[in-house]
């Protein structure tokens, strides 16, 4: 199937707004019966664009990671502009906490690997050295649990230090 396909670009968008719809509806998982009567298509459809209902959540818990990697004007910059980054990013996650809740279903740890893989995907490239993947990923998971537990500015300071430290 051509995934630039219009039909396949709609059916893709319909699946995503019924599923987000439905979680606003209700704390319950979604069910892919339920899905696909809000979606108004029928299983094989479903099952032509994804293998599994979890593939389906997967994605769009990824999608959104990367939208919201997306809105923050310095993600690219933890290293060079760290301060402006981490705040950023924080203020870009805590504006959306909600919509992330909904999505993840409350499973904070869940959203803070996907968003770890989406972040190291900015930053990992294949010359790095080993030492160098190890403090990126060192680092990036450090500063995401300092913030994870985030009740003051010191905090995003401490984020901010961890990641000078380690990568200089």
């Amino acid at each position: 199937m051509n995934k630039n396909d219009l039909r396949y670009l709609k059916t893709e968008k319909i699946l995503e707004e019924s599923y987000i719809a439905l979680k606003k509806e209700s704390s319950k998982p979604v069910k892919l019966v339920d899905l696909c009567n809000k979606a108004m298509i029928n299983k094989t459809t479903f099952y032509k664009h994804y293998e599994t209902m979890d593939d389906f959540v997967a994605m769009i818990q990824k999608k959104t990671i990367k939208n919201l990697l997306g809105e923050c004007k310095y993600t690219g910059e933890a290293f060079t502009n760290t301060k402006k980054t981490v705040t950023e990013l924080y203020r870009v996650f805590k504006e959306k906490d909600e919509f992330l809740n909904l999505i993840f279903e409350n499973d904070f740890e869940k959203m803070m690997n996907v968003d770890e893989k989406e972040v190291l995907k900015i930053y990992l490239k294949d010359e790095d050295t080993e030492e160098r993947k190890l403090l990126v990923k060192f680092a990036i998971g450090g500063a995401s649990k300092i913030l994870t537990n985030f009740n003051s500015p010191k905090d995003i300071d401490a984020a901010v230090a961890l990641l000078n430290k380690l990568l200089k």
